[in-house]
């Protein structure tokens, strides 16, 4: 039951960000949709999926502001 109740929570977080992207007006390309619904499936880890996203997308961590 943990596992099902695992790939539950994953597919709903999966609709909920298919659905935030429609109201935004924004299209999901369909490698990421791809990769969003191995996530949902238990195949990749949350972290895997946002790491590949931010490369996918140029997403560069920044560094802080110099401190004077």
């Amino acid at each position: 039951m943990p596992q099902n109740n695992d790939l539950n929570k994953r597919r709903a977080n999966v609709l909920h960000v298919q659905a935030s992207n429609r109201l935004s007006g924004v299209q999901v390309s369909q490698y990421m949709a791809a990769r969003m619904e191995e996530y949902a499936n238990g195949r990749l880890s949350s972290a895997e999926l946002v790491a590949e996203a931010k490369i996918r997308h140029g997403v560069q961590k920044r560094s802080p502001p110099d401190e004077e």
